[in-house]
């Protein structure tokens, strides 16, 4: 795990299990084991327009990990 700390709090870059044949690649998630906390509710979010603010409000006291499933995204961290 790659960690970065900034004034905003901690940033990790969690290195996730690749295994790779020739029907595919397939990576995994355990929480516990590769999510360094205790998962309690999964989000999808999904058909995001281009552009589009998702969010908007505050998570004083919560931890979060973001997987770009397809295409990509833009986080802005406000202190």
């Amino acid at each position: 795990m790659n960690e970065e700390f900034t004034a905003k709090g901690n940033v990790q870059i969690i290195d996730l299990p690749q295994i790779q044949d020739s029907r595919g690649d397939l990576t995994f998630v355990e929480g516990g084991n590769h999510i360094p906390f205790y998962i309690a509710r999964v989000y999808y979010l999904y058909n995001v327009p281009v552009d589009a603010e998702r969010g908007g409000h505050a998570h004083r006291d919560l931890e979060q990990v973001v997987f770009a499933l397809s295409g990509s995204f833009r986080e802005n961290r406000d202190a």
